[in-house]
């Protein structure tokens, strides 16, 4: 669980503040030219959304038509926001569930910029998927792995990174992910689940051999940085020509779509198939 705090979220906004008052060409101004002007060298596609809703509050805050923004009316308008938004707003956000979650008693001034506030601070603090993958690679050492979904035999994982920007994860969105052409050996997901019960079940298998807290501490690493859990296994079992072992992946997609987690290997034979 990622927690956004109040300093989270006034961080944010700080850095807002400046970011608008570096785009002004010298008379203290950020006129819709110099915000544009901001808007096309801003790479990043939540920041940049940020930055829109709240230059557009800043304009309407005062419901004075013409308006300039200033770094008065920016300071006007953080201070609303301290006093009137984030102390309505529910602080501890669970990613994926509760990102634009806000109370009723926020006011409708500042509805759109306490939501964008939430989304942009929570991509803050996480960690992208290529990023994870390092830290889930350390922690895998060599020495965790899969035993699950009736595999004869436990298989050592590997971190896994994936680039899956702009549509939802599904066993076709996957194949095409990991570049494998239809047809080939392994083209075929036999398996698509929710992996949520795969990663406990994955804290418990390691107990035994006293890796349970490393292996936690992996799934709650996942857990904070993703959502939208999945297992994923490749190849046909019911195939006449089966082969014992069968690619499996269990990922989750992060704030950029992307997806990170581990691989590793099933074995099989036809008499520990699952049903």
């Amino acid at each position: 669980m990622a927690i956004i705090t109040i300093k989270n979220l006034e961080d944010t906004l700080d850095s807002a503040r400046a970011t608008l008052l570096s785009s002004t060409s010298g008379d203290g101004i950020i006129s819709r030219d110099d915000f544009q002007q901001l808007q096309e060298q801003t790479e990043d596609p939540l920041e940049k959304k940020f930055l829109g809703v709240f230059y557009d509050f800043l304009l309407q805050l005062d419901f004075k038509p013409r308006k300039r923004v200033t770094e008065a009316v920016i300071d006007r308008g953080i201070s609303f926001i301290r006093e009137e938004v984030i102390p309505q707003l529910e602080l501890r956000l669970i990613f994926g569930i509760g990102a634009n979650q806000k109370t009723a008693q926020v006011p409708e001034a500042g509805s759109a910029i306490g939501s964008e506030l939430f989304t942009v601070t929570s991509n803050e603090l996480l960690l992208s998927p290529d990023e994870l993958k390092d830290q889930i690679a350390d922690l895998a050492n060599g020495d965790l792995f899969f035993e699950d979904y009736g595999s004869e035999e436990a298989k050592p994982i590997e971190a896994f990174f994936q680039t899956h920007p702009g549509k939802p994860l599904s066993p076709n969105s996957f194949i095409d992910a990991i570049g494998l052409e239809p047809g080939y050996e392994n083209s075929e997901v036999s398996y698509f689940d929710a992996a949520d019960q795969v990663l406990e079940n994955f804290i418990k298998n390691h107990t035994e051999a006293g890796l349970s807290n490393r292996a936690r501490a992996l799934v709650e690493l996942m857990k904070e940085n993703l959502n939208d859990f999945k297992l994923v296994i490749l190849g046909n079992p019911r195939s006449p020509s089966l082969r014992p072992n069968f690619p499996v992946y269990v990922v989750g997609r992060g704030y950029d779509g992307n997806l990170a987690g581990f691989s590793s290997i099933i074995v099989w034979n036809q008499e520990t198939l699952p049903r």
